[in-house]
């Protein structure tokens, strides 16, 4: 005996012609337009990645600053006319890389700004601008502040600091298109690095018609 659930038949009968007219792009490529018509498109930026900590001090007991997380893509929604057989390329944003650590008196290292999606001519989705590195920290503070998150939706959650003779903990990357890279961790009192910055997330391009 089958379960039936009022609702989900129609609801079924409703998706699946529609991912049967979309196209989602990860990676470069081309888009084909099957129909001469409107094009739903939609395309993300890459997320920015996120700035690592500063690094300690010399003879200071305190920790350092965490990195600035990466800012989200931005995202675009646009209505495109084709004509059947035109072949738009696509190109898709790759996520910024995350500040490399800092070594021990120095600053943060920013993270880089993410890629463009580019569908053609017609549409640039610009990629989010990477974090900035953290500072050191004379505050009085056994521990360093903690790294900010990545911006955008899936952003990676920052590094926090650690204590003792360890070095920052590195930043989270994105888990999600689009999103930013998280910052890298402040240093313990007596580390030797801080924390790297996480990676960005990469764009992604979806056409709908």
């Amino acid at each position: 005996m089958d379960l039936l659930i009022p609702g989900i038949t129609k609801i079924t009968e409703a998706i699946v012609p529609l991912l049967n007219r979309m196209q989602v792009f990860t990676t470069n490529g081309n888009f084909t337009a099957p129909k001469t018509g409107d094009y739903l498109v939609i395309a993300l930026g890459a997320g920015g990645g996120g700035g690592s900590g500063g690094g300690p001090t010399t003879g200071n007991p305190n920790g350092s600053l965490g990195g600035y997380g990466g800012c989200g893509g931005s995202v675009i929604i646009s209505v495109i006319p084709l004509t059947s057989g035109d072949v738009v390329p696509v190109t898709i944003g790759n996520g910024g890389a995350g500040g490399i650590h800092a070594p021990i008196n120095n600053p943060g290292n920013p993270g880089q700004t993410g890629g463009d999606t580019l569908f053609g001519a017609y549409i640039s989705s610009l990629g989010g601008s990477g974090g900035r590195g953290g500072q050191r920290n004379n505050a009085v503070t056994a521990l360093g502040y903690p790294a900010g998150n990545g911006g955008g939706y899936g952003g990676g959650v920052g590094g926090g600091s650690v204590p003792g003779s360890s070095d920052g903990d590195a930043g989270a990357g994105a888990s999600s298109y689009g999103g930013g890279g998280g910052g890298g961790g402040g240093c313990g009192a007596t580390g030797t690095y801080s924390g790297y910055g996480g990676t960005g997330g990469d764009g992604l391009l979806a056409v709908i018609w």
